[in-house]
């Protein structure tokens, strides 16, 4: 499932990892190629598989 959250939104990818009871090592496994090399730095309106 991905999810986009609504603009406007910001949250640090541990809060993402922990709102949907998984890790932010693999959530950010699972989007590497969406996230890029820095999981820090989200962008509105990726689309990210949380589960």
């Amino acid at each position: 499932m991905k999810r986009r959250p609504p603009p406007g939104t910001t949250a640090g990818r541990k809060a993402i990892a922990a709102a949907h009871g998984t890790t932010w090592t693999d959530l950010y496994r699972a989007d590497a190629r969406t996230v890029g090399t820095d999981p820090d730095r989200l962008r509105p309106g990726q689309r990210l598989a949380l589960g």
